[in-house]
């Protein structure tokens, strides 16, 4: 470890899909810059310390969005997927496209956001929707199918996409967990989880839901640690080989299932296909760290997990119940519902993270707007700490 080398910049959580793009668009700058992030656990029920949430393989991507501010970090982000991809060398997403399906006033609303920023899309009577999708119960409701680069990423292959590219440029990586932030007149100390420190003159903050938990800023963020239990659910061959687009649906299933998000149907690693789903289900805020690993050692709440599949199985009735899997994850939800991207200690201090359950497609532009925050250019206003 370079303990006596003074950084110019730092990334605390540079393992996650934030931090790893906000350390490669520092290292871009020919800075010192340093990042430090959790791996993986290798096994969850040993580990007592940082989790996150994107340990799997896909999250949906899109740019249609009720919320201009959202849909416009996912168009930044999804238009830089191939810069990304071609100079990592690591393929990381597909465009198997996005299907939405609910009332004609929601999908008018998406569909008008995303003609403002210039998305690949086509609006689908109910009559069309039951011919082309008959996999969706979609009842009365209409939908809108998002082409171009919607569809899916693979989290884990994006972070090391961008770990990769922050690397070429010089970048430093340290799999550890900072577990205090020390500022002085000069700069700020890192001290870490293995004993050792680092020195770096500014500290981006990007540790996900877990921010609050270590000593790592002077005040608590006004963000809340929600748990959400999702569900691999097995899908029949046949449905794996249609190559369908990936699902949100907008219409109440059960008490769990309100709503409904669902990946295509994936081969994962015991051959079988799934069709991941969740719902932002839970609703049981964790406080402290030992009580967010005691809810990622627990693997997800198993009663909500059978409601939700439950609920998910009337939305695409080819899932199946027999064999479903459960997976933990917590969401870091703020009081704005947009990410903070805000100065804490303005020259020292910064933060970026609160993805409110929407931000993997979204997370190198939430990390690029975070790099030029710490150089002292841009600043969102949407984006700030509330006051």
């Amino acid at each position: 470890m370079h303990r006596d080398m003074q950084y110019d910049f730092a990334v605390v959580g540079c393992g996650g899909l934030i931090g790893s793009a906000a350390l490669k668009y520092l290292s871009t700058e020919k800075h010192a810059v340093v990042g430090v992030g959790s791996p993986e656990p290798r096994d969850f029920s040993r580990h007592d310390d940082v989790f996150a949430s994107h340990y799997d393989e896909a999250r949906v991507t899109r740019v249609l969005d009720a919320s201009p501010i959202w849909a416009g970090l996912a168009h930044a982000s999804l238009q830089r997927f191939p810069e990304i991809r071609a100079g990592s060398g690591l393929p990381f997403y597909d465009t198997m496209g996005c299907l939405r399906v609910g009332e004609p006033d929601t999908i008018a609303r998406l569909a008008e956001v995303g003609t403002a920023f210039g998305a690949t899309f086509e609006l689908l009577d109910n009559t069309a929707l039951k011919d082309r999708f008959g996999f969706v119960d979609s009842h009365d409701m209409v939908g809108v199918l998002e082409r171009g680069r919607a569809g899916t990423l693979a989290p884990r292959a994006l972070v090391r996409s961008q770990l990769t590219l922050a690397r070429a440029h010089g970048a430093h990586v340290y799999e550890d967990v900072v577990i205090r932030i020390a500022t002085t007149a000069s700069g700020c100390t890192l001290h870490l989880k293995s004993g050792g420190q680092l020195n770096a003159g500014a500290v981006l903050v990007a540790a996900g839901a877990f921010t609050n938990f270590h000593d790592l800023l002077p005040v608590k963020l006004p963000m809340k640690a929600m748990p959400e239990t999702v569900v691999l659910m097995p899908v029949p061959e046949s449905l794996f080989a249609q190559n369908v687009p990936a699902l949100l649906y907008y219409r109440w299933l059960n008490a769990t299932a309100s709503y409904l998000y669902a990946t295509p149907p994936m081969r994962y690693e015991d051959g079988r296909c799934y069709m991941k789903a969740g719902a932002l289900n839970d609703g049981v805020e964790v406080h402290s760290l030992t009580q967010a690993v005691d809810y990622f050692r627990s693997g997800g709440n198993r009663v909500l997990a059978l409601e939700l599949a439950q609920g998910a199985r009337l939305a695409v009735p080819a899932m199946q119940l027999e064999g479903f899997k459960i997976k933990p994850c917590i969401l870091a939800n703020t009081a704005t519902g947009l990410p903070y991207i805000s100065a804490v200690t303005p020259g020292r201090l910064y933060v970026a993270a609160g993805g409110c359950g929407a931000a993997a497609k979204s997370s190198d532009e939430i990390g690029r707007l975070a790099s030029q925050l710490v150089l002292g250019r841009d600043a969102c206003e949407a984006f700030r700490l509330p006051a």
